[in-house]
């Protein structure tokens, strides 16, 4: 297990444990308020329901979000105790502050997500962008710690390293189709009054 992850893990133990938690939850309530926001404007506009590329990248953002935060990307088994091995998620592996900085992204994206449509696909691009190179980078990482000989134990990648990369391919892929959709529904822009020519009688 990583130096730094056991300490977390120790402090998240501790008895000042629930400021993470209540962080946690304060992120979770804004999001579904948001969320919630948003629908309802949407339904007294009368707009249409969420688009495809919003949709998928909606998705996208859940997996990488899922990915980086439960999921396990690389797991340690000693050979003297092979029950007594571990796993960690993405903000596990080091570096970890890339893996951290796209999570903090990714919830202040869902938090906002009321925003203009072109500037969340933006955003919601380029939170792709870094978690799919940070997915990558991990992946590299974890190979060569696997592939390392240790008289020790092994290292070996997990499912959630993988699924870390196909979820920001999605969030992605959403965003630019959100993007267009949203460049192309732009309404156009008035003609000044002193340009409009007079009907001829």
């Amino acid at each position: 297990m990583r130096p730094w992850w056991g300490s977390f893990l120790n402090w998240l133990n501790s008895s000042q444990g629930w400021i993470f938690y209540a962080l946690v939850s304060v992120f979770i309530v804004s999001i579904l308020v948001n969320l919630v926001a948003y629908a309802r404007v949407l339904r007294e506009r009368g707009a249409e329901r969420m688009g495809l590329g919003r949709l998928l990248a909606v998705v996208g953002g859940i997996i990488t979000l899922i990915a980086v935060t439960l999921l396990p990307w690389e797991s340690y088994t000693p050979f003297s105790c092979p029950d007594c091995g571990g796993s960690w998620a993405g903000f596990g592996i080091e570096p970890s502050l890339p893996a951290i900085s796209a999570l903090v992204i990714g919830l202040l994206w869902f938090t906002f997500f009321g925003i203009p449509k072109k500037v969340a696909a933006m955003l919601g691009f380029a939170w792709g962008g870094l978690a799919l190179l940070v997915a990558i980078l991990a992946l590299a990482r974890i190979s060569a710690d696997a592939a390392a000989s240790n008289p020790s134990g092994v290292y070996t990648i997990e499912y959630g390293v993988y699924v870390a990369i196909a979820g920001p391919i999605v969030l992605i892929v959403g965003s630019a189709l959100a993007y267009v959709s949203a460049k192309q529904t732009v309404p156009p822009e008035p003609i000044p009054p002193d340009l409009v020519v007079p009907p001829i009688p």
